[in-house]
């Protein structure tokens, strides 16, 4: 994955730099507000369970750039999975 920021910086309140870790990630993307983001998790989640595989316990997203239009407004969320 590229690296989204050009160099690690400070944390600054609630925002944290943080390295994501090598590996498998189960995957999706959301089109839509911020607010349906809980959504598209519990989706990814449901699909990594129907499949046999388990979570690893890191998750993010990467945010796309801003619209006035909600229905533009893309979010790639990840969860990292276990080695099988």
């Amino acid at each position: 994955m590229r690296c989204q920021v050009p160099a690690k910086f400070a944390d600054i309140g609630e925002v944290e730099c943080r390295e994501i870790p090598a590996g498998e990630a189960a995957t999706t993307v959301h089109w839509g507000p911020y607010a349906q983001l809980g959504e598209a998790h519990d989706r990814v989640i449901e699909w990594i369970r129907k499949n046999g595989r388990t979570l690893a316990g890191v998750g993010w997203e990467v945010y796309g750039h801003w619209d006035d239009d909600p229905a533009k407004v893309r979010t790639d969320i990840y969860h990292l999975l276990k080695p099988r």
